[in-house]
Order: structure tokens, then C-alpha cells, then sequence
């Protein structure tokens, strides 16, 4: 595993956010990418399975189960979060900013001449 959810808490310190609420975002986050790992794995399993072999519907099942399960993870992370997204979503509205800022502040600047001797 990564990065344990509490040290990606402390690292962000996002404006606004609890530490707390962080981790349980970070949480919730690993558990979506288990269930889409999860997912993958069986997709790969059925890929391979003949369509006449008795495990293939189980498969076939499995799958649906996870499809609906991400979803329903993923729209419980979208509005249980939305503070969240928009807070990362601010700090990258910033980020672009403060480029673009730096490279008009380049693009305005007089050339340096050189001396002559």
C-alpha cells in the first residue's frame, strides 16, 4: 500500500478542511481504488474463462456487483466530500494562476543588453 492516509492528511493541511475529514476522504479513497482493483481482477479472470465454463456467469455476476458498488462509492464520495473537490479544485484554479502570472511576468521583461567594452 501507499502512503498511509493520515501522513497525506498531514501533508495537505487544506485551507478550510479538518485533518480529520481529510483521512476519512483518504479512506474512503483507498477503498474505491480496492474495489476498482478488485474489479480489474475479475474482468481479467473472465477475459480468460471460456463462456461454456461453470465459473463464467459467477464471473459475469461478480462484475455487476462491482460496477454498481464503484458507483455507489464514487457518488457517496461526491456528495459527502464536495467541500473537498472544491477546495483542490480552488488550489488548482491558483496553481494555473500563479504560471500563467510568472510567465507573463517573463514575457514583459526588457531583454538585458550586453555591455560593451
Amino acid at each position: 500500500m501507499g502512503i498511509e492516509s493520515e501522513d497525506k492528511a498531514e501533508y495537505q493541511k487544506l485551507e478550510y478542511i479538518s485533518v480529520n475529514r481529510l483521512i476519512n476522504y483518504f479512506d474512503d479513497l483507498d477503498e474505491l481504488k480496492e474495489v476498482c482493483s478488485n474489479f480489474v481482477e475479475c474482468f481479467k479472470k473472465e477475459e480468460t474463462t471460456p463462456y461454456d465454463h461453470k465459473n463464467y456467469d459467477e464471473l459475469i455476476e461478480k462484475e455487476l456487483d462491482l460496477v454498481y458498488l464503484i458507483h455507489n462509492l464514487s457518488e457517496g464520495m461526491i456528495h459527502e466530500y464536495k467541500d473537498v473537490e472544491e477546495t483542490y479544485k480552488r488550489r488548482a484554479f491558483e496553481r494555473e494562476f500563479d504560471k500563467q502570472m510568472i510567465t507573463n511576468e517573463q514575457l514583459t521583461k526588457k531583454p538585458k543588453i550586453p555591455k560593451e567594452d
